[in-house]
């Protein structure tokens, strides 16, 4: 039979022309199913595909009507999708992040008209500018492998954008244009604000957060801080399709919708805690630009979110500060840094005693971080060390588990033998004679860490872990025979303190 070779190339053309589209309808639509994506990229697909979309879904929500937007003529519903292929990686300062161009079904962009005594001081914006502006989702993770994630949006001015021919798509969250003017929305991923940069030639001139307020109000001034009277709008630009296509075939002009009447207060932007997480993209947290993070070594070390003031904060990283001066203090802080591990800081004057640290919550609470006790906290973050040396943590061993009381002499030899070498300790954790010359004898005469026991010593350690219950510490006789220091060995042996 003979074969019709021309319809079989141009079947085979139809069925290729086919796949291609079904492929790039997926990848229009954000699937990344088919899209091979890099390392320093695929984790926060990751992060995408398995948390942020199922949880909260990609459909855009308005701020005015809180209900979905959808398009009546084509009910094609307000869609968020974003494009991998053209995401881009970074890192801004102790964050990795991936920024991810993001496009709306029907664009949608906030902006804010501020009134000042009755007077709008800002122009509506046109509709190149609605148009141009650009929308990003932000992931990003810090050492410890925490995840967050925002929107970005940046809405430039009239003249810049026309500036660089209406394409701003070179702004990225870690570097803004040097002319850069407008503002930069941060927002979640359901399109609350949660903050707003005005943005003057690259840099932050005004940071704006929200205050409900009841009523339009006056400029007001507060603390240098001031309160601004701010009309809310969205403008969409309404875009019709066909059946499946992605690509509209028809987008009108602009218009607005009111979304509310608040007041914001904004200062310089001085003042801002670098190192809550929520202030990525801020250029003054850039590295050299503006206020670096103030403090830097207890940022290290925190989980999120935290209660602390701004004004504890600096005072826990000036205990921070001192305790990196001491070396077996140094010592731990420079494992918590190195190892990624984190804990909660808090303060609570309510405390019987000066710090305590818990391993269920995995947290330190201070009783006055303006007037420390430096030893008692090394000694807490000794407590932390080991619950991140011991296998399995040391919450095993709390309550009425065999094992607390070594858990907790442990560490009281840590501190006395830091108080003798360095002398500047204070109590013994035994009133003994006995207790005090083998302290001696591990520490040849206090002039060094021990690196180990010899069988005798250890024995000996043993006899006192039974003298301090016996002292009437609290303890009971939850004491594990076989649960040697390990930890002040490993911290000793992987310190550059003399042992």
């Amino acid at each position: 039979m003979k074969r019709n070779t021309f319809l079989e190339a141009t079947f085979c053309c139809a069925l290729l022309l086919l796949v291609i589209g079904i492929s790039c309808k997926k990848s229009l639509h954000g699937s990344t199913d088919a899209i091979i994506l890099p390392p320093d990229i695929s984790w926060a697909q990751e992060y995408y595909n398995n948390a942020l979309q199922p949880e909260q879904g990609n459909t855009a929500v308005s701020l005015s009507s809180k209900k979905t937007l959808s398009d009546p003529l084509s009910k094609k519903a307000n869609m968020k999708t974003l494009f991998w292929q053209k995401a881009v990686s970074g890192k801004e300062g102790d964050y990795d992040f991936v920024e991810i161009p993001l496009k709306y079904t029907q664009k949608v962009t906030t902006t804010l008209t501020i009134t000042v005594n009755g007077v709008k001081t800002s122009e509506d914006p046109s509709g190149d500018v609605i148009k141009g502006t650009v929308d990003r989702l932000v992931i990003y993770k810090n050492k410890a492998g925490n995840i967050y994630q925002k929107i970005i949006s940046y809405v430039p001015d009239a003249k810049y954008l026309q500036k660089h021919n209406g394409d701003i798509t070179q702004n990225k969250i870690n570097k803004l244009d040097s002319d850069f003017d407008g503002y930069v929305f941060h927002k979640k991923w359901d399109g609350t604000i949660l903050f707003v940069l005005k943005i003057s030639g690259g840099q932050v001139v005004k940071r704006y957060n929200y205050i409900k307020t009841d009523r339009p109000k006056a400029a007001v001034q507060v603390n240098s801080v001031v309160c601004e009277t701010v009309e809310i709008y969205e403008w969409f630009v309404d875009c019709f399709y066909e059946g499946d296509s992605p690509y509209p075939y028809k987008c009108g002009e602009p218009y607005r919708e009111y979304v509310g009447t608040g007041e914001y207060c904004y200062d310089d932007g001085s003042d801002i805690d670098c190192s809550d997480p929520v202030n990525l993209g801020n250029p003054r947290c850039a590295p050299g630009q503006g206020e670096q993070d103030p403090t830097p070594k207890l940022s290290k070390i925190m989980k999120y979110p935290t209660g602390l003031t701004a004004a504890q904060k600096a005072q826990i990283e000036a205990l921070l500060t001192t305790l990196n001066n001491r070396c077996i203090g140094a010592a731990i802080y420079n494992y918590m840094d190195a190892h990624s591990q984190t804990f909660y800081w808090d303060v609570n004057s309510s405390l019987t005693q000066n710090a305590a640290y818990s391993p269920p919550t995995d947290s330190i609470k201070i009783k006055n971080p303006s007037t420390p006790d430096i030893s008692g906290v090394q000694e807490e973050m000794f407590h932390a060390y080991q619950n991140k040396t011991y296998p399995g943590g040391t919450t095993q061993y709390l309550g009425t588990h065999a094992g607390s009381a070594n858990i907790e002499f442990e560490a009281k030899v840590m501190r006395d033998l830091q108080g003798l070498i360095t002398n500047d300790g204070s109590s013994l954790a035994l009133n003994s004679t006995e207790y005090f010359t083998w302290l001696s004898d591990i520490s040849s005469s206090f002039t060094k860490y021990p690196a180990s026991f010899t069988a005798d010593q250890l024995t000996r350690y043993f006899s006192f872990v039974t003298d301090f219950i016996n002292a009437g510490t609290g303890y009971g006789n939850r004491v594990a025979n076989s649960l040697e220091p390990s930890a002040m060995f490993s911290l000793i042996n992987s310190s550059g303190c003399a042992h």
